[in-house]
């Protein structure tokens, strides 16, 4: 009876991880590989599985994916910015700010201007209508003379709803 417990509790486990190709399940319900020991490649092959979810549109899938990669990279920014994207898919707008808010955080500590995030996290600033946060990541963004036509129409956009 122990042992089938002990089965049931790696099956959970294994089914919150997300890793669910055939033959990783029985390497992994076998013992032959854990979680917590997983290399860099193998980080990057969850990420690109994840991806691979993304673009067929299963959200929930990608998200549980691309988490597993951000626990085991938490310091790659394209991981964060991934799982934001499977996020904001998935319609979860507070998850994917947060997300977004971390790969830019990582990012400037590259020096990175990372245009293409800070454009998707001011679109969601606009969504969930944080108007504040999307004014300042506009000027932001243009004042490290970055063209964004999305940053010029979110300030002329607030420009006018201030005016009114």
């Amino acid at each position: 009876m122990l042992f089938r417990s002990k089965r049931i509790k790696r099956t959970e486990e294994f089914k919150f991880k997300g890793l669910d190709h055939p033959r990783m399940r029985r390497a992994y319900e076998k013992g032959v590989f854990s979680i917590g020991n997983l290399e860099k490649a193998d980080r990057h092959q969850l990420y690109e599985k994840g991806m691979e979810f993304l673009l067929g549109k299963e959200f929930e899938r990608a998200i549980a994916y691309l988490k597993e990669a951000v626990s085991l990279g938490p310091g790659n920014m394209q991981y964060h910015f991934s799982l934001g994207c499977a996020y904001e898919a998935g319609n979860k707008l507070p998850e994917a700010i947060r997300e977004y808010e971390e790969a830019l955080k990582l990012g400037t500590q590259k020096k990175f201007v990372c245009r293409p995030l800070r454009e998707a996290l001011i679109s969601l600033y606009m969504k969930t209508e944080d108007f504040a946060k999307a004014g300042g990541s506009c000027k932001q963004l243009l004042k490290f003379g970055v063209v964004s036509t999305v940053a010029e129409q979110v300030l002329t956009k607030l420009h006018r709803m201030r005016t009114k």
